[in-house]
């Protein structure tokens, strides 16, 4: 009977320590496996920039092969597009220019309506205190 408890003694021993190794090899396994996405994920994104750098590079090298090719086609079309962007922004500076245009002259015609309502207000202002015989209303205003 010893003999028994000794057996199952050392199977649950061996049991334990198998149980640990399976931990142990399961949370290399995790870390191997995170490690594997990570390195997954990196290794897309720059698949994804290769490919954005391939083609930009064969953008580049078709036109560079047009100017080549046409170097006076690319150049007037060059140019029309400048002659394109220069004439939108001037169109647009010309009709900024008329907008602070209206802005100033309604400006102008409200500094005029203010300057009539001074003009009134003094001249009733005088009217009042020369028609006004009370000495107290006359140090009071002035």
């Amino acid at each position: 009977m010893a003999n028994y408890m000794h057996d199952e003694l050392q199977m649950g021993k061996l049991v334990c320590n198998l149980a640990k190794e399976i931990d142990v090899k399961n949370g290399k396994l995790e870390e191997m496996e995170r490690k594997y996405a990570e390195l997954s994920a990196s290794y897309s994104r720059l698949m994804e920039e290769k490919q954005t750098i391939y083609q930009t590079y064969i953008e580049e090298m078709r036109k560079m092969q047009y100017i080549a090719c046409n170097p006076y086609t690319w150049f007037l079309q060059k140019n029309k597009k400048l002659e394109c962007d220069f004439e939108s922004q001037r169109l647009e500076l010309h009709q900024q220019a008329k907008e602070e245009g209206k802005h100033e002259a309604q400006d102008a015609l409200v500094w005029e309506k203010v300057n009539v309502e001074k003009k009134k207000l003094i001249f009733f202002h005088r009217e009042f205190l020369l028609h006004c015989h009370d000495p107290n209303v006359v140090v009071l205003t002035r």
